[in-house]
């Protein structure tokens, strides 16, 4: 198994630390993004595994989390804007991945902020991609042990009424209709 590898960059000029396994060469990266309290090391159990099917993992703290700088007097509008252009760059792998409801609460709420249609897109995409990938019985990852599909469940049906809600707000105004709730 590899050794997972820590580095720092500068991103939009904060100090950010990044954690990568696997080979930088094979195929797309799976880019793994945490929520809000936590760090890149919650993805350290399964990067090893990641890494070791030739794609490479990364992790990274965002701006004022784990050992990232926090970004002070950055605007955060600017930083956020910067984020989702990066989450752009990655492709499908990131609109086809189980723990991106994170990311998709955040392009929907950055687009409820600034209507940026490519927000409105990456929450969307990610969303179908989630109830495309439901059981019938209405969990997701039913393959884990019962305690991880009860959790995951219950997490990612929380994450999808937010993501509704702020697409709803995002949408509904800017097209003159009126909210349905």
């Amino acid at each position: 198994m590899d050794v997972i590898r820590a580095k720092t960059l500068s991103v939009m000029g904060l100090r950010t630390r990044v954690l990568e396994d696997g080979d930088a060469g094979g195929g797309d990266p799976v880019v793994m993004i945490h929520g809000v309290g936590a760090w890149a090391e919650n993805w350290r159990e399964v990067m090893g595994p990641i890494g070791s099917t030739g794609r490479r993992a990364i992790a990274c703290d965002l701006p004022g989390f784990g050992e990232s700088e926090s970004p002070g007097d950055v605007a955060h509008l600017e930083a956020a804007r910067d984020y989702l252009d990066f989450a752009l760059s990655c492709r499908g792998n990131l609109r086809t991945f189980y723990f991106s409801h994170k990311v998709a609460w955040g392009a929907a709420a950055l687009a409820r902020i600034t209507g940026d249609q490519r927000c409105v897109e990456l929450a969307t995409a990610i969303a179908d991609h989630l109830l495309e990938i439901q059981d019938p019985s209405g969990a997701w990852l039913t393959d884990q042990p019962p305690h991880t599909t009860f959790d995951q469940t219950a997490e990612i049906a929380i994450w999808l009424k937010e993501i509704s809600a702020e697409l709803e707000s995002a949408i509904l105004p800017r097209q003159g209709a009126r909210s349905l709730r």
